[in-house]
């Protein structure tokens, strides 16, 4: 999970916080749930993604 998040640009520390506080107030029942919470995901804040400098 950490290699795709950073595969994905994401900071992985804020992406497996946001991940764990999330799951953990979800109930999972349908993959298609789970797939908001992917690392690939639209569905994932901005903030947790690494800044690029342009």
């Amino acid at each position: 999970m950490t290699e795709t998040a950073k595969a994905n640009g994401l900071v992985v520390e804020k992406y497996l916080v946001y991940l764990f506080d999330r799951l953990s107030n979800t109930e999972v029942k349908k993959s298609d749930i789970l797939e908001k919470f992917m690392p690939w995901s639209k569905n994932i804040p901005d903030e947790l993604h690494v800044k690029t400098s342009k």
